[in-house]
């Protein structure tokens, strides 16, 4: 089903690539639609949400076509018949309703001062922060203007340039350099499970699975330092030796 929308959707593209001298309206519809599509494959984090926001652009130019089809005058000329409306309305309010459930809500349900003051206890002057990143805990993103701690995103990293110093193969690397300068790495969300599923399967998808991403910091070390919320955070150290007799 999904390929037969497809296709459906890039022959109404190129149709109203063609007709785009005879309707203002196509000019605004494909730069609206284009604006996400170089967006979605330049960060290709694998989130439907993104995709979403299309929605009531190719719907529009659906109509269009569909108007043409009937012989009759431009969608911008002419009524939109009743099924039409309805349903650009209600993409339109569930769009409303999703960025409304993944943005607003996760910060309007939450203490982020008191989660912010908890965060900030448990980090020191120079600690390296690694997170999972394009997640509901909004908080962990706050600055904390009395301490200097470096943050790195796992996510942020993993849509890097490969030869980036921070891309995400460079983890491992990055975290001995800390703990070698006697910095502390401080690691949430990576080794336990928490309540959001953000943004482990879009990580995945780029080649980036949990397991690959523990797999980076195998030669170290870590222990629990605590919880807020329910994101575990955990210190990354250099494994001892062991002795030998």
């Amino acid at each position: 089903m999904l390929p037969i929308i497809g296709i459906a959707q890039i022959f109404v593209f190129v149709w109203s690539l063609l007709n785009i001298k005879k309707n203002p309206l196509h000019l605004y519809l494909l730069a609206w639609i284009s604006a996400y599509l170089i967006f979605v494959f330049y960060w290709n984090n694998g989130s439907n949400i993104f995709w979403f926001q299309t929605l009531p652009a190719i719907l529009v130019l659906f109509c269009l076509y569909i108007e043409n089809i009937r012989g009759t005058r431009a969608l911008a000329n002419t009524k939109i018949v009743p099924w039409q409306a309805w349903l650009l309305g209600v993409t339109v309010l569930l769009l409303l309703v999703v960025n409304t459930l993944q943005t607003v809500v996760p910060v309007s349900l939450v203490n982020m001062e008191e989660k912010t003051a908890e965060l900030r206890e448990k980090l020191h002057d120079g600690d390296l922060l690694v997170t999972a990143g394009w997640d509901k805990y909004k908080w962990m993103g706050v600055e904390l203007n009395d301490k200097k701690v470096e943050r790195l995103m796992l996510m942020n990293m993993a849509v890097n340039s490969k030869n980036h110093e921070l891309h995400v193969s460079n983890l491992a690397n990055i975290v001995n350099d800390h703990l070698n300068n006697h910095q502390r790495v401080i690691v949430a969300r990576l080794y336990d499970l928490d309540s959001d599923a953000n943004p482990w399967a879009g990580l995945k998808q780029m080649g980036w699975s949990r397991a690959k991403l523990q797999g980076l910091l195998k030669a170290f070390c870590n222990r629990e330092i605590g919880t807020i919320d329910d994101v575990v955070f955990r210190e990354l150290f250099i494994c001892p030796k062991e002795k030998t007799s």
